[in-house]
């Protein structure tokens, strides 16, 4: 596990002892937002307008648990950073966020967020303030080496790494109280796991071949990212041209010169996205997902909690033929879809 750790410090600009491996990153961001917390009087907890219900749930949960829980509006419907809200917000809270999450990329739609700028932002306003960064979606799509400077951070193995479910990492820089208790591997004598150099995250049995694949993956996507940025970046932009020409189909989210990874949502005007439309191209072997997609303030501000979206994700090994097919199918589905679902 050390030499994972030292892999994967290096290629994250980050020390080893900082590096630890859970089975999910919904394990690891509640190890950061249960185990930070819990450790302050008074808590202060704020989320960004993004999170994904493995940041919100435990969110809602400690908002029952006089802990001050807030939603950080800081994107627009358009996906704008809106710094004038952000800095608002650390004004007018009477005590400094404990804890601020942020998404660095959206499920939902692809979107990139400015994190960095974010975090100087948030370092410069209210320096007491940690910084937890959900890097599920973003990992293996743009490079993590930008997120030095949060205080937490945590992504998962099986998504744009294209590698093993059940492993995730989680580096963190501050302390954290345990959340969930057991072997460990180390201080095998003590009653809890506390101490300082305790792996108290890595509770259990761990997933050796995922975190092995998980290293390799990282590797790998780290050293190729500017290559795969720019087969992903060409396939949206094909993808987003082809849409703009189907009426009834309408683009959620940036557009393809914008700072996106290769997920593109759709929202048509007839039928539904996870009823009608994902059965027929799951028909025409063409894998998305429709409906709502674990953001729940995201699709709110959308106007789209009822319906969600149909999503579609290209990554460096899609192709140009996945892109013209995808194109051809919706076509296809939308000349009849306008005639059964009006």
């Amino acid at each position: 596990m050390q030499s994972f750790r030292s892999r994967i410090g290096k290629v994250l600009n980050t020390h080893a002892e900082n590096i630890f491996f859970t089975n999910s990153a919904t394990i690891g961001l509640n190890q950061v937002i249960r185990g930070y917390i819990n450790e302050q009087e008074n808590c202060c907890l704020a989320i960004d307008n993004r999170s994904h219900n493995s940041v919100a749930r435990p969110w809602q949960f400690l908002a029952g648990k006089k802990c001050q829980c807030i939603i950080a509006s800081i994107y627009d419907h358009e996906d704008r950073f809106i710094e004038s809200n952000l800095l608002q917000m650390l004004a007018e809270l009477p005590n400094s966020p404990n804890l601020l999450c942020l998404t660095h990329v959206s499920n939902v739609n692809g979107s990139v967020y400015p994190v960095e700028r974010i975090i100087d932002l948030v370092k410069l306003c209210s320096p007491s303030t940690a910084i937890l960064v959900d890097a599920s979606q973003s990992a293996g799509a743009v490079t993590l080496s930008t997120l030095s400077k949060a205080d937490f951070v945590v992504f998962s193995a099986h998504k744009h790494l294209h590698s093993l479910h059940g492993a995730a990492v989680l580096i963190a820089k501050k302390r954290l109280k345990p959340i969930i208790f057991g072997g460990t591997g180390a201080n095998s004598m003590a009653g809890e796991t506390l101490r300082e150099n305790d792996l108290f995250a890595e509770v259990g049995t761990l997933n050796f071949p995922a975190i092995m694949a998980l290293t390799d993956s990282l590797e790998h996507a780290e050293s190729e990212i500017v290559y795969h940025r720019k087969i992903e970046q060409t396939l949206v932009a094909e993808f987003i041209k082809g849409i703009t020409q189907i009426e009834g189909l309408k683009i959620i989210g940036r557009n393809a010169d914008a700072e996106r990874v290769g997920i593109v949502a759709l929202k048509p005007q007839f039928g539904s996205s996870e009823m009608h439309w994902e059965p027929y191209l799951k028909s025409q072997k063409i894998l998305i997902r429709g409906g709502l997609h674990c953001s729940p303030f995201h699709h709110q501000q959308l106007g789209l909690s009822q319906s969600g979206t149909l999503r579609f994700s290209f990554g460096w090994s899609s192709t140009p033929e996945h892109v013209e097919k995808s194109i051809s199918a919706l076509k296809e589905f939308n000349s009849v879809a306008g005639k059964i679902f009006k």
